[in-house]
C-alpha cells in the first residue's frame, strides 16, 4: 500500500551479512571491556609508580616513562629479536613482557653505569647474560608488584623466559616507553582478563550488595502498615456470648494507656485524647527492641 515504510528485511544476502557484527552472547567482549576499564581506571597512578621505581632502578632523576593505555588485543609475532619473559601465579594466570634482545642489552649497560652500546653490536648475537635477565626480571616484578597494589590482588608470581607464547587468545596488553638522557627503550607487557577478572567479581559484586541495600531500605520505608488501637479489653463467658442481642450493652474499662498494634507486635502506647472534635491518641511511648 502506497504511504507505508518497506518491510524490515528478515533475510540478509551473503555479502551483506560479512559486516554483521557476532552478537556478545556470553558476555566475553564486554567481561573484557569492564577489565580494561577497571586497570585503566588506576593508570595515572599506575604510571607514577612505575617511573618511581624505574628512577630508584637506574639512579637516574631524568629518566621519564610513558605508558599507553591498556587495550584487548591478541599476541602477534612478528620477529625472533624479541625476548620473551613471563610470571605465573598459584592460579597459572600469566603476565608476559617482551623486549627487543638490542633494547635490552643497551638498558643493560645503561644499568651498570657503561655507556649506551650500538644495536649493531647485538645483531646477530642473540644469547641473554645473566645480568640482563635479572634487569628484565626485575622490571617485570616492578609491573607486577604496582598492579596488584592498586587493583588489591594477592599473587605469587614465579617469573620465567619462555621461547614464545601462545598466540590467538585475547589479552590485556599496553606498551612501556622508558626514555633515558636521549636513549629510548621500549616493551609490551600482556595481562590474561582472568587476573583482573577476581577484582571486577568483587566490585561488582560489593556494588550490588549497596544497591541491592540501598533499594530494601528505600522499598522498606514505603511498605504499607495496617495499625490496630486497641482501646479496652474484656472477657466474657461462652454463655454469656451465646446469649448476646443486638442492642445489648457491654461493659467496659477504658485503660490510661492503650496500645497500637502492628500484627502482633505492639509498636506505641499512649492515651487517647480529643483535637478538633476528634479522637486522637498520643503517643506516650515507643517500645524499643
Amino acid at each position: 500500500m502506497p504511504g507505508l515504510p518497506p518491510a524490515a528485511k528478515r533475510i540478509l544476502a551473503a555479502d551483506e551479512a560479512i559486516g554483521v557484527e557476532l552478537y556478545d552472547l556470553l558476555g566475553d567482549k564486554r567481561h573484557r571491556q569492564t577489565c580494561l576499564n577497571l586497570i585503566n581506571s588506576c593508570h595515572h597512578e599506575l604510571l607514577t609508580r612505575l617511573e618511581t621505581q624505574c628512577i630508584r632502578l637506574l639512579n637516574d632523576h631524568e629518566c621519564k616513562l610513558e605508558l599507553s593505555q591498556f587495550a584487548s588485543g591478541a599476541i602477534a609475532i612478528e620477529q625472533d629479536t624479541l625476548l620473551w619473559l613471563q610470571a605465573t601465579n598459584t592460579s597459572n594466570e600469566h603476565v608476559i613482557l617482551a623486549i627487543n634482545y638490542a633494547t635490552l642489552y643497551n638498558l643493560a649497560e645503561i644499568f651498570l653505569g657503561g655507556q649506551q652500546a650500538k644495536i649493531a653490536k647485538k645483531a646477530g648475537d642473540i644469547k641473554v647474560s645473566d645480568s640482563e635477565l635479572r634487569l628484565l626480571t626485575t622490571l617485570l616484578n616492578i609491573h607486577l608488584t604496582a598492579s596488584d597494589q592498586l587493583l588489591d590482588l594477592d599473587n605469587q608470581w614465579q617469573v620465567l623466559p619462555i621461547n614464545k607464547p601462545e598466540t590467538g587468545q585475547e589479552y590485556l596488553t599496553a606498551s612501556s616507553c622508558l626514555t633515558i638522557k636521549d636513549y629510548q627503550a621500549t616493551w609490551d607487557i600482556w595481562y590474561q582478563p582472568s587476573i583482573i577478572s577476581t577484582r571486577v567479581a568483587q566490585t561488582a559484586a560489593d556494588t550490588d550488595q549497596g544497591l541491592l541495600e540501598a533499594k530494601l531500605a528505600f522499598a522498606a520505608e514505603k511498605i504499607p502498615t495496617e495499625l490496630n488501637l486497641v482501646l479496652a479489653k474484656t472477657r466474657l463467658t461462652v454463655a454469656q456470648l451465646t446469649r448476646l442481642r443486638k442492642d445489648d450493652l457491654i461493659m467496659l474499662d477504658l485503660p490510661e494507656v492503650v496500645s497500637a498494634y502492628a500484627g502482633k507486635q505492639v509498636i506505641a502506647q499512649g492515651r487517647v485524647v480529643e483535637k478538633s472534635g476528634q479522637l486522637v491518641m498520643q503517643v506516650t511511648d515507643v517500645p524499643q527492641e
